[in-house]
């Protein structure tokens, strides 16, 4: 969870959002695991959870952070 919302944090830092407010940059579910390190299934899994949770929105290909702070708070290691 930590190196997810880290990791979405880094994106949307360095490549900003377009003005429907998803990441600009698009990234398969299987690129986001290699980058991370963990599988696949893991990653679609901490994305579910992410969006359950209200800290992001998942349509198709696109990713739309929601809860900016709560991600921040996640990738230093606190639970929400």
């Amino acid at each position: 969870m930590v190196r997810l919302a880290h990791f979405l944090i880094k994106l949307h830092t360095e490549f900003g959002e377009d003005q429907q407010g998803n990441l600009r940059l698009y990234l398969k579910r299987e690129d986001m695991a290699n980058y991370m390190g963990v599988t696949v299934e893991s990653t679609i899994r901490m994305l579910k959870d992410f969006e359950h949770k209200g800290l992001i929105l998942l349509n198709g290909k696109f990713l739309k952070l929601i809860d900016f702070s709560g991600l921040e708070h996640i990738s230093k290691g606190f639970k929400i």
